[in-house]
C-alpha cells in the first residue's frame, strides 16, 4: 500500500464529515427539543420538508422523533414533557441514537423579565436567544423560602464551545439582529400564508394583537378584590379560582397597566391597512435565560432575577444543556406574573421556530466555513497506515459493500482521533464478500463515484468516499498477492 495514498485519503477526511450509509441517525448534526405540542407543531411548520421512514434509532432510545430539513440541513425534532428533569432524559436518550449532534436548540415559549431589558421595551412575541443558561433553582432553600444559588455551578456559559460563543456575540450586534429580524418576519408571513386554509391551525398561531399585551405593575396581583370571604383578601394569597380567570373576567384594573411606547407604535401600525403585517414584527433579545423546574408566576420573584442578569425564564434549557452544546430560542408568551395566560403561546412559538430556523442556517454556514479552513483536530496528523488497516479490519465484517466500509471508516477516523477507542460496530449487518470479478472490476475502474447510489451526497463526500474505496481495494489486492496472511476480506472472516 502506497503511504502517499493513505495520506491523501486522510487529508480529505480531515476537512469533511462523512455520513455512514449504514445508520441514518449519523446524518443529523442539529436537534431541536420542545416541551409543549404547540411548540413542536410550530417547529414542524418551520421545516422545509419532513422525512418518512426509519432512521436507525437505538433500541435504548425511548424518544419519538420527527425528522426533516431546513435549507438542506438535516434536523431531528423531539418533544418531551415540561421541566428540566424530563428534558435531561430526552437529551440523554437522543445522544444514544444521534452520536454526531453538534448543537441542540431548545425551542418554544418563555416568561419575559421586562425590567432586564434596558435598551428596548420587551413585548410579547419577542424572541430570546440564550448566550448563557442560569439554573437559578439549584442551591439552598433558606428559612424565608428563598433559594440561595450555589456560586459557580449554575451558569452554563462555559458549556458552549468557542465557535458558538462567537456566533452568539455576533447575534448580539445591532446589524446582525436587524438582519435576523428581517428574515424572521419574512418567514413568519410565509408560514401564516401556508396555514391560512387550515382554520384550526391558523387560529392556534394567530396574532393576538397589541391590545392583548398586558403588563401590570409588579405590585398589582391577579386576584379577587372586595370579597372578604375569599382568601384573596389576604395580602399574600391568591385563590385557585382567580388563577383560572382572565383579567377581563376578573376585572383587573387597566389603570394599573404599564404604559409602553413600543406598544403604542404597534397599535398605530395595526390600524393602518397596509402595515398590519409589519405590526407583527418582533425583536430578538440575546441574553441570559433562567431555567428551573418550577413555573414563575410571581412578579416579585421575576424581578428578583434581574439582579442575576436573567432576561427570561423557562423550564427545559438547563436539563438539555447539562452536558450538550445547547442554545435556548424561546418566544415571550407572558411576563411570568400572576396575570399569566396562554393567549400568546401560539404566536410566540411560531416566532421562536422562525428564529431557530434562521439561526441554524447561520450556524451551519459558519461550521462549513470552519471546515473549509481546515479547522480539525491536531491528532489527525498522527494517523498511520497501521491504524487505518486495523480500523478497516474491525469494520469490514459488518458492512456488505466496499462503499459502506469506506463511509464508516471515514466516520471512525473523524470521531476517534485518539486511535484508542474501538468504534461501535452494528451486529445486524450480514457480511457479503465481493467476488474476485467484482473486485477486479473495481480495481480497474477510473471513477469511483457512487452518485447513482441512494445514499450519495455532495461532491466532497463522493471524492473522499472514492479515496477510501481505493484504499480498501488496494489493501485487498495486496492480500491476494500474499495468501499466507489473514485477509481483510477473506472467506474465513465471511463465514464467522
Amino acid at each position: 500500500m502506497d503511504l502517499s495514498q493513505l495520506e491523501e485519503m486522510l487529508q480529505f477526511a480531515k476537512t469533511s464529515f462523512i455520513i455512514p450509509v449504514s445508520t441514518m441517525c449519523d446524518e443529523f448534526k442539529y436537534a431541536i427539543v420542545c416541551a409543549l405540542p404547540i411548540e413542536f407543531d410550530a417547529v414542524l411548520l418551520a421545516l422545509d420538508e419532513w422525512y418518512n421512514g426509519p432512521i436507525g434509532q437505538h433500541k435504548q432510545d425511548r424518544n419519538s422523533y420527527t425528522t426533516g430539513q431546513i435549507d438542506n440541513i438535516n434536523i431531528v425534532v423531539a418533544i418531551g414533557e415540561k421541566g428540566n428533569t424530563s428534558a435531561a432524559c430526552v437529551a440523554s436518550d437522543m445522544r444514544v441514537s444521534f452520536e454526531n449532534l453538534l448543537l441542540t436548540l431548545v425551542v418554544g415559549v418563555c416568561g419575559g423579565v421586562p425590567l432586564a431589558c434596558q435598551d428596548e421595551e420587551m413585548i410579547l412575541g419577542d424572541v430570546v436567544i440564550s448566550n448563557s443558561i442560569n439554573q437559578y433553582d439549584f442551591g439552598k432553600l433558606r428559612g424565608d423560602g428563598e433559594i440561595q444559588a450555589y456560586s459557580g455551578t449554575k451558569d452554563f456559559t462555559t458549556k458552549l464551545n468557542q465557535r458558538y460563543r462567537s456566533i452568539l456575540r455576533h447575534m448580539d450586534t445591532y446589524h446582525a439582529r436587524v438582519e435576523l429580524e428581517t428574515k424572521v418576519a419574512t418567514r413568519l408571513q410565509w408560514i401564516q400564508g401556508k396555514i391560512a386554509p387550515e382554520r384550526k391551525l391558523a387560529k392556534a398561531y394567530q396574532y393576538p394583537g397589541a391590545a392583548n399585551d398586558r403588563l401590570y405593575e409588579a405590585a398589582y396581583e391577579h386576584k379577587h378584590r372586595g370579597s372578604p370571604d375569599c382568601i384573596c383578601s389576604s395580602e399574600l394569597k391568591i385563590c385557585e379560582a382567580s388563577q383560572k380567570m382572565s383579567c377581563l373576567n376578573l376585572g383587573c384594573d387597566e389603570g394599573r397597566l404599564v404604559s409602553r411606547m413600543r406598544l403604542d407604535d404597534i397599535q398605530k401600525l395595526e390600524r393602518s391597512d397596509n402595515q398590519k403585517q409589519e405590526a407583527q414584527a418582533r425583536s430578538i433579545i440575546v441574553g441570559m435565560v433562567g431555567s428551573a423546574n418550577s413555573l414563575v408566576i410571581s412578579s416579585k420573584h421575576r424581578d428578583a432575577l434581574v439582579q442575576q442578569g436573567i432576561v427570561a425564564v423557562e423550564m427545559e434549557g438547563a436539563g438539555v444543556g447539562h452536558d450538550t452544546q445547547t442554545i435556548i430560542v424561546k418566544g415571550v408568551s407572558d411576563y411570568a406574573d400572576s396575570h399569566k395566560n396562554k393567549d400568546w403561546q401560539g404566536f410566540a412559538s411560531i416566532q421562536a421556530a422562525s428564529v431557530a430556523r434562521e439561526l441554524l442556517i447561520f450556524v451551519e454556514r459558519q461550521n462549513q466555513a470552519g471546515q473549509a479552513e481546515g479547522e480539525i483536530p491536531t491528532a489527525y496528523n498522527s494517523y498511520s497506515k497501521d491504524y487505518a488497516t486495523r480500523l478497516l479490519r474491525e469494520l469490514e465484517p459488518n458492512y456488505p459493500t466496499v462503499f459502506e466500509a469506506a463511509n464508516r471508516m471515514a466516520l471512525c477516523l473523524y470521531k476517534y482521533p485518539d486511535q484508542q477507542s474501538r468504534p461501535l460496530l452494528p451486529s445486524d449487518k450480514p457480511h457479503q464478500e465481493l467476488e474476485d470479478h467484482e473486485l477486479d472490476s473495481l480495481q480497474n475502474a477510473q471513477d469511483f463515484s457512487v452518485a447513482s447510489e441512494p445514499y450519495a451526497g455532495d461532491r466532497r463526500r463522493l471524492i473522499i468516499q472514492a479515496r477510501l474505496t481505493r484504499f480498501i481495494i488496494d489493501v485487498r489486492m495486496e492480500e491476494k498477492k500474499s495468501p499466507g496472511e489473514v485477509g481483510l476480506w477473506s472467506k474465513t472472516q465471511a463465514r464467522r
